[in-house]
């Protein structure tokens, strides 16, 4: 068993080293790329229709609207479109305050809730064939709708993976910067080479008329959340691709972090969940190889506590300095503020955190939005 762990963990070293470098080198070279601020705008720019959904976000509304104010892109040629879903807050009196041509204010229809059908409600009503879809709790830097509209550029892009980063304040955020960091390199490396597995609907972009193609959300619906993954599952049948990444710094959109870690946990368990109901196969596959992974990393700590140090050592040692070293390659790639010691901190703990959420999400489904999630599969 011991010599297994060893094994495991050299091949773990290796696809975290695979992870640092290849996401370095493709980050920094999209930068590269990106013409310098005075000559933006170099491509013709279609129509785009950016719909954000929305339930009880009254005090996050106010910095969303300055900054999809402070984008830069041809006028009347972006429409931005929020959708009410319900809100039980003041979120609706923000709506005489910004209410122009260029935001529209809809409201999801009676007898329908939940993202998804606020997300449709706003799709059906969009002008543009172009769909970018974020949420009230993000922030985008000015040249965003520019750096996800570029992949479509070619006329078989059906669906744009756009990069998410988690806003810094204190230790614990910064370990969440950290920790989700990681899962956005691993997601749009895996998309960059042919086999996209997961996204984050903070940051999608895809056709309108790909979308209906795919019948939308359709037998989705008695889930609350996953409606990035199973539109990303659903157009990667039709169009195996058609899948793209905005490799672009300015496509990076900011969100906020959770403010405690029963909310964090919370979240990283209908994360978990979510997987359950794709049919990504090496996706599952790829969830059971991090879990096993980890797994064999507490196996490490228990040889550590029952007095063979040196064999536990062998086991997490080389994971350890991998992962700090990933980490940091994570920070400078998307500028991010942390230490030496939180690096570590988050790579001892992340062995046990993985195991609890994985163990979590076939117990039970946290309330989400004030709405219980279903996670069972619906025929």
């Amino acid at each position: 068993m011991t010599a297994l762990a060893i094994i495991l963990t050299f091949f773990y070293v290796l696809g975290l080293v695979w992870i640092g470098l290849s996401f370095t080198k493709r980050f920094k070279t999209s930068k590269a790329d990106n013409p310098p601020e005075n000559q933006r705008l170099w491509f013709p720019t279609p129509g785009v229709s950016i719909i954000i959904p929305f339930r009880n976000e009254s005090q996050n509304l106010p910095d969303l609207m300055k900054s999809l104010d402070a984008q830069v892109y041809p006028e009347g040629k972006v429409e931005f479109i929020l959708v009410d879903d319900h809100s039980e807050d003041l979120s609706g009196l923000l709506q005489e305050r910004y209410a122009d041509k260029k935001f529209r204010w809809l409201t999801s229809e009676s007898g329908s809730n939940g993202k998804k059908s606020a997300l449709e409600h706003g799709i059906n009503h969009a002008t543009f064939d172009i769909i970018i879809t974020t949420d009230a709790d993000c922030r985008h830097q000015s040249h965003w709708i520019e750096s996800m509209v570029q992949p479509f550029l070619s006329s078989s892009t059906q669906l744009v993976i756009g990069p998410v980063k988690i806003d810094s304040g204190n230790f614990f955020t910064r370990l969440q910067q950290l920790e989700f960091s990681a899962v956005v390199a691993t997601g749009m490396l895996l998309a960059g080479q042919g086999k996209p597995m997961y996204c984050n609907g903070a940051n999608l972009a895809f056709r309108k008329s790909a979308f209906s193609e795919v019948n939308g959300y359709s037998g989705n619906h008695h889930l609350a959340s996953g409606d990035d993954v199973f539109l990303l599952e659903k157009i990667r049948k039709v169009y195996s691709n058609g899948i793209e990444v905005a490799w672009m710094n300015g496509a990076v959109v900011i969100t906020k972090p959770v403010v405690d870690f029963k909310a964090f946990y919370h979240q990283r368990v209908r994360w978990a969940g979510k997987t359950r109901n794709t049919n990504f196969q090496s996706g599952l596959w790829l969830g059971l190889g991090i879990l096993i992974f980890q797994l064999f990393s507490v196996y490490g700590w228990m040889f550590i506590f029952s007095g063979h140090a040196w064999n536990g050592l062998l086991i997490l040692l080389p994971r350890w300095l991998a992962e700090v070293w990933l980490l940091k390659q994570l920070s400078n790639v998307f500028s991010l503020q942390n230490n030496l010691l939180e690096r570590f901190y988050l790579s001892v703990a992340y062995p046990v955190y993985v195991v609890m959420v994985a163990v979590s999400s076939w117990l039970y489904a946290p309330a989400w939005k004030g709405r219980p999630i279903r996670n069972q599969s619906h025929s």
